[in-house]
């Protein structure tokens, strides 16, 4: 596979198609492809103010009306999260399926990905619900593991022992989920059917695959250091709305704060959008030629046999 190819290709296919922009917005803003930096400060003074505006919000916690407030804006973020969920799984199904009508020869738009987007977002949406089940299931488990490495701390070796597994098993499981999501729309499966595709096609053309991911660092690292001072402007706003409003008003400053930082996530999802569609125009075109047979010909013949 000529992977300097494919970017080469979904570079000119995110720039081509700048309608798509808005689904790279959508899932940036709502999704998990939006970048957060943290900036820590050792300066005491500043230390001293933000433990007294921390004091002062604790403070609005013991009044009532403040309490339903934050109730009331809990449930509106919830109901916001649920429908940006919904807003990404159609977003990503409609990306996928743009490079798909492309290789068609059709023209890929905004309008017609959110048609489809629509029909495939249910499956997406259970697939993240199996990610998310498999991540308690893993929490739960690892649970009482660490409370026994805690009373009896010669046992933390052996937990460290089984921090490659982890790392191993996280990146097949990101693996199988990114192939499934291209199960999905490309070859039409339902959530199941497609992430026992997906770890097939794992397994089968695993060095392949893996390589294609070392190649997208590369993008990724260069548009990182592109956008990690807005990130980094972001979390100094917020440190110095924290020493300097909220503790003087906490209610005024929380409102500030709060805006800021979504005034900043709407920043972050514009300038995200294009790598955000390059990403997905890449995998989608790296998982297709896998899905064909085309690239590690060895495993294609094998399985032929």
């Amino acid at each position: 596979m000529d992977y300097f190819k494919k970017v080469e290709e979904s570079i000119k296919f995110a720039w081509k198609y700048k309608t798509l922009w808005l689904f790279g917005f959508l899932i940036s803003l709502f999704g998990s492809e939006g970048v957060s930096n943290q900036y820590n400060t050792n300066s005491n003074s500043g230390n001293e103010k933000l433990d007294g505006a921390y004091d002062k919000v604790a403070d609005l916690f013991e009044e009532p009306a403040f309490i339903a407030f934050v109730i009331v804006a809990i449930c509106l973020g919830l109901i916001v999260a649920l429908v940006g969920w919904y807003i990404t799984s159609v977003s990503k199904a409609a990306l996928i399926n743009a490079v798909k009508m492309e290789q068609k020869g059709e023209e890929p738009t905004f309008k017609k990905g959110w048609k489809y987007g629509k029909t495939k977002a249910l499956d997406f949406i259970k697939l993240d619900l199996i990610a998310l089940l498999l991540g308690l299931v893993i929490v739960l488990f690892l649970i009482p593991i660490i409370i026994i490495c805690i009373v009896f701390p010669p046992l933390l070796c052996l937990l460290c022992l089984g921090i490659p597994v982890f790392i191993i098993g996280a990146i097949l499981w990101w693996m199988t989920l990114n192939a499934a999501q291209r199960y999905i729309v490309l070859k039409d499966m339902s959530a199941m059917e497609s992430l026992k595709a997906g770890w097939k096609l794992t397994k089968t053309k695993i060095v392949t695959y893996f390589t294609a991911g070392l190649v997208s660092l590369i993008p990724g690292c260069l548009w990182g250091i592109i956008i990690f001072p807005l990130g980094l402007l972001a979390a100094v706003a917020v440190i110095f709305i924290l020493i300097g409003v909220v503790s003087s008003s906490p209610v005024i400053g929380l409102i500030i704060l709060a805006s800021v930082i979504f005034s900043f996530s709407l920043l972050v999802a514009v300038v995200n959008s294009p790598y955000t569609v390059f990403v997905y125009t890449y995998w989608t075109k790296v998982l297709m030629e896998l899905m064909d047979g085309k690239a590690d010909t060895k495993v294609s013949n094998k399985d032929e046999k």
